[in-house]
């Protein structure tokens, strides 16, 4: 369990304002963190990445723990408010943050609030451009499926998805990007649809998924294909949005769509 000393600096590293140096001193390699009953994201880097991206998204940041920390042996209990701007306006929450330590490092933590106290409108869905790159990268690396096994796709690549090769679009939500859509418009391939775990439930999916496919389908193909890994919430996903499947190829459920 952490000592008082240790659960002190912690605070303060959090409380400075640099989560990323707070996460590389305080987390343990297999770290998860949790928000509300979201899916973890699990493992030290895959933290360090969504928290990245979301800082990208912020700015004038600021933590403070409001009482003092509760302690029972290697379970802690932080309540922590939040307060930050995004996009010219002002935003603020109240959470607990329930951890547990194993000696000096913190390797489960779970954040508990009301999402109510940042307004329940769905997501806003707008076109990206290269400044989302970085949100757009650390929603690739915190998903559970379809994970990136055999390459790493470089922020250059992307950007010529984005630009030269077809169009993509950002789901806003609460402060953050939520999620990503990317269609290449050569070939209507969608290239890749991602939702940020933590962000699931609330409709970004569905609204990133119909602005790709009418922008693309607009530009007179007619007909949309992809790929995705079988068995999992995006196959079936796809297969609720009216795709029809093609059959497993290379180790990927094939869909197409045509144009009506």
């Amino acid at each position: 369990m952490p000592s008082p000393h240790r659960l002190q600096a912690f605070i303060a590293a959090v409380e400075q304002g640099d989560t990323v140096a707070a996460l590389r001193a305080f987390y343990a390699p297999q770290a998860s963190q949790q928000e509300n009953l979201a899916p973890p994201r699990r493992g030290l880097e895959q933290l360090i990445a969504h928290e990245t991206a979301q800082r990208h998204q912020v700015s004038d940041l600021s933590m403070r723990c409001t009482e003092p920390p509760l302690q029972q042996g290697d379970r802690v209990a932080i309540r922590w408010s939040l307060r930050w701007r995004r996009d010219g306006r002002s935003h603020c929450l109240e959470e607990l943050a329930l951890q547990r330590w194993d000696g000096e490092h913190i390797v489960e933590e779970q954040f508990v609030y009301d999402p109510s106290q940042l307004g329940a409108a769905p997501p806003r869905i707008r076109v990206a451009t290269r400044d989302d790159v970085t949100a757009i990268q650390g929603i690739r690396a915190a998903v559970k499926e379809n994970r990136l096994v055999s390459r790493r796709i470089g922020d250059d690549e992307v950007i010529e998805h984005l630009e030269r090769h077809g169009r993509g679009w950002v789901a806003e939500w609460m402060g953050g990007i939520a999620g990503f859509a990317i269609g290449d418009a050569r070939d209507g391939n969608i290239w890749a649809m991602f939702v940020d775990p933590a962000c699931e439930g609330r409709g970004a999916g569905r609204l990133l998924h119909d602005s790709m496919v009418d922008w693309l389908f607009a530009q007179g193909l007619p007909r949309l294909h992809l790929g995705t890994e079988p068995g999992t919430r995006a196959e079936r996903f796809y297969r609720q949005r009216g795709w029809t499947a093609l059959g497993v190829s290379h180790g990927e459920q094939q869909f197409e769509m045509h144009r009506r």
